[in-house]
């Protein structure tokens, strides 16, 4: 799961190791603590 939707997932500024998923801009964990029907929120709650 990627952090956020910056530029590789929010991982690292270096170049990363294994790539990135390119769905990166829509999943990822900053997008997952906004909505409130997510599996993330399904889980913390």
């Amino acid at each position: 799961m990627q952090w956020d939707d910056t530029l590789n997932g929010g991982f690292t500024d270096g170049e990363p190791w294994f790539p990135v998923n390119p769905n990166y801009k829509t999943i990822n964990v900053a997008q997952q603590l906004e909505d409130e029907h997510s599996v993330l929120q399904f889980y913390k709650d």
